[in-house]
């Protein structure tokens, strides 16, 4: 464990915040949503490299709501999916109004980094899924490291 995490971890992970834990990527994630670029990003998550182009919360519940009507409409009922979407919106709804979404900290950082066309990368090298990406989500104290670009794994 780095010294960075160690200095801001209190006996576990979930104890540490994200300021403590990597003071960088929040502030960098609210300047690039702010700006309206969506870097791409590669970050190591427990020994893992995922890589994909950073986006805010609010463009991946709406990513997911897509996603699920576009994959599941020929599987489920519409009432579920029409279900499924209100839940997305009180999720983007949440991500709007921080401060008043369980997983935010009292100072309203974010906890989360979101990600689209993700690719993890096993330590072999091979990236799933195979061919195009997906949506991901993950707290931003489980990410160990990071980079500004894709790997350049051959």
């Amino acid at each position: 464990m780095s010294k960075e995490r160690q200095a801001g971890n209190t006996g576990s992970a979930q104890n540490a915040t994200p300021a403590a834990s990597n003071w960088f990527l929040p502030n960098f994630m609210e300047v690039t949503s702010r700006v309206g670029l969506r870097p791409t990003v590669t970050l190591n998550v427990g020994g893992l490299l995922i890589s994909g182009e950073l986006i805010d919360a609010q463009t991946y519940f709406s990513d997911l709501t897509t996603v699920t009507n576009e994959e599941l409409k020929d599987v489920i009922s519409q009432d579920a999916l029409n279900q499924l979407d209100a839940l997305f919106a009180a999720f983007r709804d949440r991500a709007d109004h921080p401060g008043n979404a369980p997983g935010q900290s009292a100072s309203h950082e974010p906890t989360h980094l979101h990600l689209r066309n993700a690719r993890v990368y096993q330590p072999g090298g091979a990236a799933a899924p195979a061919a195009g990406g997906v949506s991901w989500r993950v707290r931003l104290d489980a990410v160990d490291g990071f980079s500004l670009d894709m790997p350049a794994i051959r």
